[in-house]
């Protein structure tokens, strides 16, 4: 039985060394496809991509000597034993820079600095922000913590289609994240002060209220004990002014059980003094404290603190000088690659299809 038709397409055995024969005779295919694939990457690169470039700032928490004009003043009462004495102090605890920074920490990546950031990143839009313009431009900023075996600064990027316009929107994003952590900052230390103030106040006001009753308690213990005076006709003390009085003789005096001992002149003295008194200041335990602590409190001056900065941006911010996006080099030897394979995929389907032509043609 002849084999002049040959074996089927499918058995079609070719070996290497005549595969890389036929590859070289169809060169000039596989140099066209690969200079066609890098010349539409490189169009495509410096053409129609737009490059996107990265400016980026690591921020941390403040060091703690930047914290001492914003602590002035915020001073917590100290452990004493003794009790009766005097400590000037605020009672508002003082910052550190771990609560300092937390003000910052809640504003990264929110939704609010994010639409803020993004209406002016937007040709300064006054308007809301719809969710499209939102969804579509979130490629914008990124925000990345630290890891817990990484320093603890976060790493703020911004992207924009120019080097500058990527330095200055990092300058924008962290200028409005300083303002925007400040404000919140020095909302919550007024509101401290102010409740503090309120505080030592009511407590004065408390304090002056319990003089004033304790007076007219006294007072009407004296009137009655004038009454019991006059009815037993003492006018004088029962007590020798030449001698000390003894400990027995000084109780009523003390106690107030038997005021009417001390004669009608006193008590009628006493009760004068009482009634004409203005006020109970001189005679209420630390007064002046509470007065002191008031304007201290008072003094605080939070506008100067309008440009303080809530976080540490470690090293200067730096325009960056080469796009991240599109990697030219990459896509062109990516681009050749893809050149090659696709030339030589289209020799070998060539060849395929000369070989099963030929084999289909009749042997004479």
């Amino acid at each position: 039985m002849s084999h002049s038709h040959g074996q089927p397409a499918s058995h079609i055995e070719i070996d290497l060394l005549a595969l890389c024969q036929t590859i070289w005779r169809q060169k000039k295919t596989v140099l066209l496809s690969t200079v066609v694939c890098i010349a539409l990457t490189i169009i495509y690169v410096f053409f129609l991509a737009k490059p996107l470039y990265e400016a980026t700032a690591y921020i941390g928490e403040p060091f703690s000597g930047s914290l001492t004009a914003l602590n002035e003043g915020r001073t917590e009462a100290p452990v004493q034993e003794d009790t009766s004495r005097i400590s000037l102090t605020t009672n508002l605890k003082p910052y550190g820079p771990k609560e300092i920074f937390s003000y910052t920490t809640q504003l990264l990546g929110s939704d609010l600095l994010y639409q803020m950031f993004m209406r002016h990143v937007l040709s300064d839009k006054a308007t809301p922000l719809s969710a499209s313009e939102l969804f579509t431009n979130d490629w914008r900023i990124k925000i990345v913590p630290p890891s817990p075996d990484e320093r603890p600064m976060y790493k703020v990027s911004v992207y924009a289609n120019n080097r500058q316009g990527a330095y200055d929107d990092l300058q924008y994003y962290l200028a409005l994240l300083r303002t925007t952590a400040t404000t919140a900052l020095l909302d919550d230390t007024s509101s401290d002060i102010r409740r503090a103030v309120a505080d030592t106040e009511r407590a004065l006001q408390e304090q002056r209220a319990i003089a004033s009753q304790q007076r007219q308690d006294r007072i009407i213990r004296l009137q009655e004990a004038l009454q019991v005076a006059r009815a037993t006709g003492l006018t004088q003390p029962q007590f020798s002014v030449a001698r000390l009085p003894e400990q027995d003789t000084l109780r009523p005096y003390v106690d107030g059980s038997e005021l009417y001992a001390r004669g009608v002149q006193a008590l009628e003295a006493e009760i004068k003094i009482l009634q004409a008194r203005k006020n109970d200041d001189a005679y209420i335990d630390n007064l002046r404290e509470h007065e002191a602590r008031i304007r201290l409190l008072k003094a605080i001056d939070l506008t100067q603190f309008k440009d303080f900065s809530p976080f540490r941006v470690d090293g200067e911010l730096i325009v960056p000088d080469r796009p991240i996006s599109p990697k030219a080099m990459l896509l062109i030897i990516l681009a050749a690659m893809l050149g090659i394979l696709i030339g030589i995929t289209t020799v070998l389907l060539q060849s395929l299809k000369t070989k099963d032509q030929a084999m289909q043609q009749p042997s004479c």
